[in-house]
């Protein structure tokens, strides 16, 4: 099992939310204030339940709050009973990978891919 403070230790995550389905801020890891981060977590997720259920799909795998800046974009995914919302820091979560990797997609997406690759091998061990 994966806690909180493992997900800040990983390259690239400055900070973590935890919040239920019903959008309580259950836990946190981060400095500074946890409002808009835990707000989009919640907003977010609950949309994108939404559009599974439209889609006919079974569960979100993740999804991506990106700004047009690319600033501290946010990957949240589901964990348990929850959602977690985790804020990327790109440029930390890039580190080792060459400008020859970056494709069609955004740094953004490829370092929120990498980051969930990373917790997800974490979560196996």
């Amino acid at each position: 099992m994966v806690d909180l403070l493992q997900m800040r230790d990983i390259p690239g995550v400055k900070g973590v939310v935890q919040v239920s389905h019903e959008g309580l801020l259950e836990a946190h890891s981060m400095d500074g204030t946890t409002d808009q981060v835990a707000a989009i977590t919640t907003h977010l997720s609950t949309t994108a339940q939404q559009v599974c259920a439209v889609m006919d799909y079974e569960v979100i795998d993740y999804c991506l709050f990106s700004q047009e800046n690319g600033k501290d974009p946010i990957l949240i995914f589901p964990y348990k009973s929850s959602f977690i919302g985790l804020i990327i820091d790109v440029s930390q979560a890039m580190a080792g990978t060459g400008d020859s990797s970056q494709t069609f997609f955004s740094k953004e997406s490829i370092a929120a891919s990498r980051t969930l690759s990373r917790i997800r091998s974490m979560m196996r061990s």
